[in-house]
């Protein structure tokens, strides 16, 4: 029985081995001086030459009105530079929620076409809503792998389903597995900045060091992905590289150095009726604004800030006043609307049922932001960074999902013009559109006999401010 066994371990083993074996194109002779060896399958392929870097920062829970590229009051220098030497979008949508966009920019597939209808704590067991990156869905890193690049992931995942999170659960659908050589970041939705849930490639790791030494999730991202790109330069400088890069902040908690909340002291007191005044115009001014002109009214869920009480007013203030990083790209989805009315010290409040306490909240303020909170800004908030839409992240009623930011660096001169086509976050995953820069031929990752089939729209051929081609 054992010797059966053993023999149908055999057979098997060679059938699975024979079907993954590339053809040997050499000659075996009698005397190996005679004979050829055939190396050809097994040569990694190159990046033509001068292709480029890639690279993709995504922030979170951002609305259209947040930054100065778009009218914002949020300082953003190195944004504006890059708006004002490239291609600013002004119809790029997104799906109202972080999963499913980030899954569409990923693959450049529908979201329900990737089993992500919902965030990965939303799956279910119908199509569409699995929160299981199906065999047929190739990501942009392992179409870019497979071609010559390095590929990098670091910050926030929150594509790998709830039950897949533990150190002894499947890996499948984690970033290794989908086509990245390195990830650092956390795989859930989101974690505490000063005290983060971090993950190295496939194994939780304790943070480097603490707080009071001068951590956050934030400058961590940055110094990883500075290591990453200079030792894979140091071993081969001429390869390039993809980086998906995706911070945790913008999205709750809301928490920065101080140096940055003092940047930013008193400039959101006038409260989230008067920014959405002050801003609704700018945006207009900026051709950022797709709405009607009568579009000035504020969503029905937002408190009038002359109804809230002095205490309120300025609680609601302060929790505005969350980190501004200096380098941004897009953005996954609308201002969250997940702080309720009131805000909070305490994000968790919120996805538990629990109330929160206006004179328990006022005994942090001076707290806001550091390792004691985990605050979330108030729903009004929310609507005034969303300007001028009346709707936020977790909903898509208005325009078929949510407009949001997304600016590209070049080297044309920008030429502003309010006509814009519309298009959603697929569009940004047609690999062509990144490596055609430097090559007209790019053969894409198949990855079963049978792969879904999706017409990209690329990039390279919007509308964009007046430019027909880029």
């Amino acid at each position: 029985m054992i010797k059966k066994i053993a023999l149908a371990f055999v057979v098997l083993f060679s059938c699975c081995s024979y079907g993954q074996q590339p053809a040997f194109k050499g000659e075996v002779k009698l005397d190996v001086r005679d004979s050829k060896a055939d190396w050809a399958p097994y040569i990694r392929k190159k990046a033509p030459e001068g292709a480029p870097n890639v690279l993709f920062i995504l922030y979170d829970d951002t609305g259209l009105a947040a930054w100065s590229p778009y009218g914002g009051r949020i300082n953003m220098p190195t944004m504006d530079k890059l708006a004002a030497d490239g291609l600013t979008y002004t119809q790029w949508h997104t799906v109202a929620l972080c999963s499913p966009t980030r899954s569409c920019i990923n693959t450049g597939r529908n979201h329900n076409l990737n089993g992500m209808g919902a965030i990965t704590e939303g799956a279910n067991g119908f199509p569409g809503y699995s929160c299981q990156l199906p065999p047929q869905a190739a990501t942009m890193a392992q179409i870019l792998n497979e071609n010559g690049w390095s590929t990098f992931w670091l910050g926030k995942d929150h594509n790998v389903p709830e039950t897949d999170l533990s150190a002894g659960a499947n890996k499948s659908q984690w970033p290794l597995q989908q086509g990245y050589d390195r990830f650092y970041g956390f795989i859930g939705g989101e974690t505490n900045q000063w005290y983060p849930d971090l993950t190295e490639d496939n194994h939780a790791i304790e943070q480097p060091y603490g707080p009071e030494k001068g951590y956050h999730l934030s400058k961590d991202l940055a110094d990883q992905a500075i290591k990453m790109i200079t030792d894979q330069k140091s071993a081969n400088p001429s390869k390039p590289w993809f980086m998906w890069y995706c911070p945790g902040a913008n999205h709750a908690p809301h928490q920065a150095p101080k140096d940055y909340i003092a940047k930013y002291k008193g400039k959101f007191d006038d409260g989230y009726d008067a920014y959405r005044k002050w801003v609704l115009p700018r945006t207009k001014l900026t051709e950022f604004n797709p709405m009607p002109a009568d579009q000035t009214n504020t969503a029905d869920f937002v408190r009038p800030w002359n109804t809230l009480s002095a205490d309120e007013k300025k609680l609601f203030s302060r929790l505005c006043e969350y980190d501004n990083t200096i380098i941004m790209y897009a953005a996954d989805n609308g201002a969250s609307g997940e702080g309720s009315p009131s805000g909070s010290v305490n994000e968790n409040k919120f996805f538990n049922g629990y109330p929160d306490d206006l004179a328990e909240n006022m005994k942090l303020i001076d707290e806001l932001g550091g390792p004691n909170t985990y605050e979330h800004y108030p729903t009004g908030w929310a609507a005034a960074l969303s300007t001028p839409f009346k709707i936020v992240s977790g909903y898509s009623i208005i325009l078929c999902n949510l407009s949001d930011n997304l600016i590209r660096n070049g080297t044309l001169k920008v030429q502003v013009s309010p006509t814009t086509p519309f298009a959603e976050a697929i569009s940004l995953a047609n690999i062509s559109s990144i490596m055609s820069c430097c090559s007209p031929v790019v053969e894409p990752l198949i990855r079963i006999l049978s792969p879904i089939l999706i017409s990209f729209y690329s990039i390279k051929n919007w509308t964009i401010l007046g430019f027909e081609k880029w």
